[in-house]
């Protein structure tokens, strides 16, 4: 595991706030900025977070140290290149190459986790529900983002093609987009539900870009 200088780790994480958009574009594409950005806003809606945080594939750190005030307490992601940037932003107290399936955490620990366009990657996704429940405390929060079951048709070849009355290439380049970013689960809000409910996850609130 690496670890950062400690600070603090009782106060809660509050929002960064301020433009998102021009702090994302310092760093990153336009595309990804955009995207970022608005799930800065999102996330900034359910702040403050309570420690103890873990982030579930956290990446690189940027959008965790652009989105919140201060370090998150654990970042976890299997690419140990990702650890090393994630690091050098300082975006986490400690951060551990794990995987989602098989958290190496004591149980009920976690006041807080979330996950930013993660648990749509993840195959397995009932077994990284079940250690995400474990390590939470009874009275802890999921926070996390996914894209929808409508993804696929709000991509800008999709769009074209749909204004052009090309409906099947629209469907294709969606599902072939999909494919490509390996996403197991582009589901709709009522899906997530029903398998948040299975893991007794079951005080949904929903967000939404468009």
């Amino acid at each position: 595991m690496l670890g950062v200088p400690k600070l603090d780790s009782r106060v809660p994480i509050q929002s960064r706030g301020g433009d998102f958009l021009d702090a994302h574009l310092e760093k990153v594409p336009p595309f990804r900025a955009l995207i970022r950005s608005i799930e800065c806003r999102i996330f900034e809606r359910y702040c403050p977070l309570i420690p103890p945080v873990l982030d579930i594939g956290c990446g690189d750190g940027l959008f965790a140290s652009l989105a919140f005030d201060r370090p998150l307490t654990v970042g976890i992601d299997p690419d140990t290149r990702n650890l090393q940037q994630a690091l050098l932003e300082g975006s986490y107290l400690n951060l551990s190459s794990a995987d989602s399936t098989s958290l190496p955490f004591r149980s009920g620990h976690y006041k807080t986790v979330i996950s930013n366009c993660v648990l749509e990657h993840i195959e397995d996704l009932d077994r990284a529900l079940s250690e995400i429940t474990r390590v939470m405390d009874r009275e802890a929060t999921l926070l996390f983002g996914v894209p929808s079951h409508r993804f696929g048709e709000f991509l800008l070849g999709s769009t074209i093609a749909s204004g052009f009355g090309l409906k099947k290439l629209s469907q294709w380049y969606g599902n072939w987009f999909n494919r490509h970013s390996i996403h197991h689960h582009t589901d709709d809000p009522e899906t997530w539900i029903e398998r948040l409910d299975r893991f007794q996850l079951v005080s949904c609130q929903r967000s939404s870009v468009g």
